[in-house]
């Protein structure tokens, strides 16, 4: 597929582009919570307390759904989504205009993210990592020219975070039954999607599969490859961390009278923090 004018403009200044739109991020995320704190206050009735977190969650909540909605829509045709192999078959490829603005918006809002994170004064340091490590990702696929695999990994992340992030929502606005469903689905979906889908699926493709083409990456061959099969593992050491978590929180959930209010009730005291 051939590049529109606009998109040779985008490819030839990336870098700039990709600067520009975490600035927009950085706005946009500003203006929404805002409008999202008064809805929430004049509509919703919400004390003071809980106006900034519900907001951030609603926040994030809509854009996890878009996302992953538009990473289906960009992928649904592409072969490679219902067979790896080829992300690898056809390797080096010219990465899709629709993949390349994809990869700019996640990647600019993964800096807003961690600009915030790092000047919000939260000690985070998990959530610090992951989104480091999640930009270095992003960063080597561009570079490597693994897009198709890295808009897999996009997908396989995304679709547990909205779980998660609605529950957080509907803890706030005091709807239990709807929270305490979100956080149930939000777990088989974590496991099946981070601690089967994408170790045995995505990164045992990257090692086995890619390993023939790995000699033809750009900007380092080889030890770009291995850089990049490490960032993959780091990732999915992250998420056995918090599936050990999500586990503790459903032993207490159990416990609780099918209530998770007590894990999930604020930012300061849930142990589950992820992209």
């Amino acid at each position: 597929m051939e590049d529109t004018e606009f998109g040779t403009f985008v490819r030839q200044h990336v870098l700039s582009v990709f600067v520009v739109f975490s600035f927009i991020h950085f706005f946009v995320h500003i203006l929404v919570k805002h409008g999202l704190r008064q809805f929430a206050l004049r509509v919703l009735h919400l004390t003071n307390k809980n106006l900034a977190k519900f907001a951030e969650h609603t926040f994030t909540f809509l854009y996890y759904t878009i996302t992953f909605i538009v990473a289906c829509y960009v992928c649904y045709h592409k072969k490679w989504l219902w067979n790896i192999s080829y992300c690898w078959l056809e390797y080096p490829y010219h990465i899709d205009e629709d993949v390349l603005w994809y990869f700019l918006f996640q990647g600019s809002f993964y800096f807003a993210a961690l600009i915030q994170l790092l000047t919000s004064g939260w000690n985070e340091k998990i959530m610090i990592t992951h989104h480091i490590v999640t930009l270095l990702l992003i960063g080597l696929s561009y570079i490597s020219g693994h897009t198709r695999v890295g808009m897999l990994v996009f997908m396989v992340h995304d679709c547990s975070d909205i779980f998660m992030e609605l529950a957080k929502v509907a803890l706030y606005t005091k709807a239990d039954r709807i929270k305490n469903v979100c956080f149930v689905i939000f777990a088989v979906v974590f496991f099946i999607s981070r601690l089967i889908v994408y170790p045995f699926h995505i990164i045992k493709s990257v090692l086995l599969e890619s390993a023939p083409t790995a000699h033809l990456t750009p900007y380092g061959g080889m030890k770009l490859y291995y850089i990049f099969l490490a960032l993959l593992i780091s990732l999915q050491i992250m998420h056995i961390y918090w599936m050990f978590l999500i586990c503790r929180m459903i032993l207490r959930f159990l416990r609780e009278d099918m209530d998770v209010k007590k894990d999930i009730r604020s930012d300061d005291d849930e142990n589950l923090k992820e992209d």
